[in-house]
């Protein structure tokens, strides 16, 4: 089935060209539409460029080698375990996922069926019941695959406003990449993008 490209999407939705990429006038338009202001669609979008790969992603990728493994989620892999779960996706979301977030035990999907998705790769039962509630639309809770097309950038918008993400980004401080960073992963995961891709809207946006 043929990906749809988000941005071309949003461009399509406000009469912008298709091109799918977000240039200065597509920014423009993000900004009025999701009500930020430039510093905050800057450190939004650099941000979510980094969790899905310049908005090519829409779901977690869990199929890992045994050594990748060790590094994403060494907190639950001895090298032993991680050879087990080599290259097996399901079984590595019900594991590392399993019995937080709201989510069921390793015997249930939850872990599979609420790993990431969406531009900042929302993840957990709980986070899916409250965006749910959020869109007004529970479908979401049993189909958390609408986050890959219709509510993509909203999942990511919902994220910030939850985590009042928003509220802090107001400069360019490196201090204040690396509060947000930590506030989206709980750590400095990606740090060096993250600046790098939040620099990037920055000049993108004339700031």
């Amino acid at each position: 089935m043929h990906k749809e490209n988000q941005v071309a999407k949003f461009q399509r939705v406000h009469d912008l060209i298709e091109d799918g990429i977000i240039g200065k006038k597509t920014a423009d338009t993000m900004a009025t539409v999701w009500g930020l202001t430039y510093t905050q669609l800057a450190h939004f979008l650099g941000q979510c460029a980094h969790e899905s790969l310049n908005f090519t992603r829409s779901v977690e990728n869990t199929s890992y080698s045994a050594e990748r493994l060790l590094q994403v989620f060494r907190k639950y892999f001895t090298p032993e375990a991680a050879e087990l779960y080599e290259h097996k996706p399901r079984l590595t979301a019900r594991f590392v996922y399993a019995d937080r977030m709201g989510n069921g035990g390793i015997d249930t999907i939850d872990g599979w069926l609420y790993r990431g998705h969406g531009v900042i790769m929302l993840t957990g039962k709980y986070n899916y019941i409250d965006f749910a509630n959020h869109v007004k639309d529970i479908d979401v809770i049993q189909a958390p695959e609408l986050l890959r097309g219709k509510y993509y950038f909203d999942a990511g918008l919902y994220f910030f406003e939850k985590n009042k993400i928003f509220d802090i980004a107001n400069d360019f401080e490196i201090s204040t990449i690396n509060a947000i960073t930590k506030r989206i992963n709980g750590g400095y995961n990606g740090i060096a993008d993250r600046k790098k891709k939040t620099m990037y809207y920055k000049e993108l946006l004339g700031l």
